[in-house]
């Protein structure tokens, strides 16, 4: 009984270390539906002409959303990095609170699956969201 107590407890820390050490995990869910996180919410739309993001900032203060940056997954186009600049579209990277913004379709039309990083890269407002079709 002791050994099958310790032997879950061991077994539940190793998953809770595996976990934490798997970096930023962060909202998954399907396209089209919006997902929430920490100030924003994200909605994809796999579009024939690429992945469109509508961005919203829900909380009551201004959030930086740029750098935008993509993993692609598509059938023939295979995986592909994107890194997008808000200021490339002309938009600022900021948004005020309750503002929503549209980036311009980005990555391939047979995209299946993407994980976009809102903000700055190792920072605590960064956002990661995983989307699939």
């Amino acid at each position: 009984m002791k050994a099958q107590r310790f032997a879950r407890a061991v077994l539940l820390g190793t998953v809770i270390i595996l976990m934490s050490c798997g970096g930023p995990s962060g909202v998954e869910g399907k396209s089209g539906v919006w997902l929430k996180g920490k100030a924003l919410s994200l909605k994809v739309t796999f579009t024939t002409v690429g992945v469109l993001l509508e961005l919203r900032n829900d909380s009551e203060r201004e959030v930086k959303v740029s750098p935008v940056r993509l993993i692609v997954w598509g059938g023939s186009s295979g995986k592909q990095e994107i890194q997008f600049s808000m200021g490339e579209s002309g938009k600022d990277p900021v948004l005020k609170p309750h503002e929503s913004t549209t980036l311009p379709p980005l990555g391939s039309a047979d995209a299946t699956r993407v994980r976009v990083f809102l903000g700055p890269e190792g920072s605590k407002e960064q956002e990661v969201f995983t989307v699939t079709q």
